[in-house]
């Protein structure tokens, strides 16, 4: 329960897009949005983390992550912060313990509304509060952006990476790419990882569909170490939704051409919402995803996986992982049945 006031609301209030990172030694860090009392009657939506030190048991915070509130000193005519942060996604380096944020923060100062914004922090596991860095942009805040991904190169490597959906002309979109060379501190410039494609159709029995990508960085020690793994949807093919997958094994530098996972590409329905991950022990990708191509109408949806033991080259066949296919809405009585924005 929040501890400050505005007349009898209770702030800071905890909202959604959470995220959650091993720190090792037992310590958990986990992200979300936070609206909090910025003057005496007025409010800024921004940004928190919550930390346990006993694997989970218990937690303290909301600790408030300073880098984030209104980072452009406006205020609506109310006199509420005028920017918002949104879409938080966290990662940590294993081998120096900093925790790096990149989220969207809504601003009417650039001309796509929306800025990818990073800070980190180097105490996170210890500090009362945690301390932040400056915030560093790395979009070109000139298209709308958002759902940007961090993931530190790990294994000595002071690189790190992020990959976010950026918005184009119609219904198109593509992915961008960014890199940082010194741990989090600086960023290069971003590019486009993908060309443009034709976002995905909506989908039965999910509110909210978008094209956002995943990221992973292979930190195991085997032939594929520090291979750079992203996938998101794209309906180019015109079927709802395929898995593409692209993967740069050279620190970010170039990207292999997009190549469509799922069984069927362009010829059943929608699969969507997918996300990658890497054994640390042996190097197999994974990818997950939602399926609805099981049947030629309807909403019953399936979760998907495939794996890689050669650094993507080649993949398994496509499976099942849920027990049975499920409806996608099925016991969401809300007007918003969401399966996740990504």
């Amino acid at each position: 329960p929040g501890t400050e006031f505005i007349n009898t609301t209770a702030y800071p209030q905890l909202y959604g897009d959470p995220d959650i990172k091993y720190l090792g030694r037992g310590i958990f860090i986990y992200s979300s949005i936070m609206l909090k009392k910025f003057e005496a009657s007025t409010v800024a939506q921004t940004l928190c983390v919550h930390r346990s030190v006993d694997f989970g048991h218990t937690w303290a915070g909301p600790f408030e992550v300073p880098s984030a509130t209104n980072p452009h000193g406006l205020v609506d005519g109310s006199g509420n912060a005028q920017d918002a942060a949104d879409k938080e996604l966290i990662d940590v380096d294993l081998d120096t313990g900093r925790v790096l944020v990149v989220w969207s923060n809504f601003t009417s100062v650039v001309p796509g509304g929306v800025e990818i914004s990073t800070t980190f922090s180097d105490d996170a596991a210890t500090g009362n509060p945690p301390t932040w860095s400056a915030r560093r942009v790395i979009s070109d805040g000139l298209r709308y952006s958002q759902a940007a991904v961090p993931r530190f190169a790990g294994n000595g490597s002071t690189n790190v990476y992020a990959s976010w959906m950026r918005a184009a002309a119609g219904f198109q979109a593509a992915i961008v790419f960014a890199k940082s060379t010194d741990n989090g501190g600086t960023w290069g410039a971003p590019f486009d990882l993908s060309s443009e494609f034709t976002v995905m159709d909506q989908v039965l029995g999910n509110d909210r569909v978008t094209n956002f990508p995943s990221l992973a960085v292979d930190v195991s020690t085997g032939l594929h170490s520090r291979n750079i793994y992203v996938v998101y949807s794209d309906n180019d093919a015109s079927d709802g939704a395929d898995v593409m997958f692209q993967r740069s094994a050279n620190q970010g530098t170039t990207f292999s051409a997009p190549a469509a996972l799922n069984s069927r590409p362009g010829t059943d329905r929608a699969q969507w919402f997918p996300a990658v991950t890497v054994d640390t022990d042996t190097g197999r990708v994974w990818v997950f995803y939602y399926d609805q191509g099981i049947d030629a109408s309807g909403d019953r949806t399936e979760t998907t996986a495939l794996y890689s033991d050669d650094g993507g080259a080649t993949w398994s066949n496509p499976f099942p992982i849920s027990s049975r296919p499920f409806h996608a809405g099925h016991g969401n009585d809300s007007s918003q049945p969401n399966l996740g924005d990504y």
